[in-house]
């Protein structure tokens, strides 16, 4: 079969793009998740054939068209894959590391470019990739570029574009910046959260290897801050947790690029994302969204670590918020994995709190210490978690260490006085 044939039995039905919303109790339905279901199956088999046929020097074929319908299945989370069609597409993919500047012009430009077209960010410059002044198209425009979005009929080419920018050579984003950073904006500042989602984990990629000087020239840093700041007022959907991940290590890493870690630019932008973004939107209106609040205990420690001692100013909130997941009771077996979850990472940001602002600590040892201990009592009460339960010790450990001797003893008294606390202290108290 023609390897042509091939890439057409792997293209990705457009039906993947709007699956959440089917009505699954209509005919009509039933005929299209049907065909959904068959298509891994027939993919892998044409995977497999085009494999064969990459590694055959005779055969001839147009690596864009390859590498543009194959990097459709890179990503491991989407319902139209399996891992044995990611594994195979992963290895077709490899005949074409490193990647060739025409062979990148090609798809961005013949095939990414044209599903784009009509859905143009009016804060850019189409031919250059440089951010405007001002929307093209007037205020107005912030709007009207989010309709008739043709480009969610193929949902494959939000891993083509992951794949690209997870392996273009730093001096080849000069080259093609005009071409790549339209579409990442546009699903970065789509209203979608799944779209938004994308986005945001494709400009980390893309921090991780475009020059810093293509972003100052262009003002794209500017942009790109503005729209990772607004996926922080996101948080009512299921996709909400991995876009607050995401856009949070996104603004760390363009911090970094952008600013000299001494510098107070640097200082101020990480005090605003913890203040404002972190604090200010996410714990503020998330207090009863624990898996939204989960995505910023996990994502934490790298926002503490970057703003070091200067977190000093947040420590009255940070310590009540972390301390507080660990008194919850638990109702239901759904609600007692979450809530483990939420304190093991809760914890594991404390110590992090903790070694940064240890200066403070001792202001807030009773605190800290009065959470753990009911947390442990919970623990013995419930249903033990050997892992929550090594989280507790270790914090503990850390913060008998931190502190001077003379917390120690009244450490010993605690024990003295409920001796299932002693295994807590483990060996950092003595009786």
């Amino acid at each position: 079969m023609a390897i042509s044939d091939l890439l057409q039995k792997c293209t990705i039905p457009s039906e993947y793009s709007f699956i959440r919303n089917i009505d699954r109790d209509n005919d009509q339905a039933t005929a299209i998740l049907s065909k959904l279901a068959e298509f891994p199956s027939i993919a892998h088999l044409a995977l497999t054939q085009i494999l064969q046929l990459c590694q055959d020097e005779s055969e001839v074929l147009i690596p864009a068209d390859v590498v543009f319908t194959v990097s459709a299945f890179y990503g491991d989370d989407d319902s139209w894959t399996t891992p044995e069609c990611q594994a195979t597409a992963n290895s077709i993919l490899a005949l074409f590391i490193p990647l060739q500047n025409d062979v990148v012009r090609d798809i961005l430009e013949g095939k990414i470019k044209p599903l784009f077209q009509r859905n143009l960010h009016p804060y850019l410059n189409a031919t250059t990739g440089r951010k405007l002044s001002h929307p093209a198209g007037g205020r107005e425009a912030m709007f009207d570029y989010q309709e008739e979005q043709t480009w969610k009929e193929h949902p494959g080419v939000l891993n083509t574009l992951s794949w690209l920018v997870q392996y273009l050579e730093p001096h080849l984003y000069e080259k093609c910046w005009h071409l790549l950073i339209p579409p990442i904006m546009t699903l970065l500042d789509d209203f979608d959260t799944t779209y938004k989602t994308r986005g945001a984990e494709t400009v980390e990629k893309v921090l991780a290897n475009v020059p810093r000087i293509l972003l100052q020239q262009t003002g794209v840093h500017m942009l790109l801050s503005s729209s990772l700041k607004t996926c922080l007022a996101f948080i009512e959907t299921d996709s909400s947790p991995r876009l607050l991940r995401s856009s949070i290590r996104a603004q760390v890493a363009l911090n970094g690029l952008m600013h000299s870690s001494q510098s107070r630019a640097y200082f101020d932008k990480t005090c605003e994302l913890l203040g404002d973004g972190i604090i200010g939107s996410v714990w503020t209106y998330a207090y009863n969204k624990p898996q939204a609040l989960l995505a910023t205990f996990d994502v934490l420690p790298l926002v503490v670590e970057h703003l070091g001692i200067g977190c000093i100013r947040f420590m009255k909130v940070i310590v009540q918020q972390l301390v507080q997941p660990l008194v919850i009771s638990v109702s239901t077996p759904k609600t007692m994995a979450l809530n483990k979850s939420l304190q093991k990472s809760s914890l594991r940001a404390l110590r992090c709190v903790m070694l940064q602002m240890s200066p403070r600590i001792q202001r807030w040892k009773y605190t800290i210490l009065d959470g753990i201990c009911r947390c442990w009592i919970l623990e013995q009460e419930i249903s033990p978690d050997e892992e929550l339960q090594n989280e507790l010790q270790n914090t503990i450990d850390l913060l008998i260490r931190l502190c001077p001797s003379t917390f120690e003893q009244e450490c010993r008294q605690i024990v003295v006085l409920d001796e299932r606390f002693q295994a807590l202290f483990r060996q950092s108290v003595t009786v």
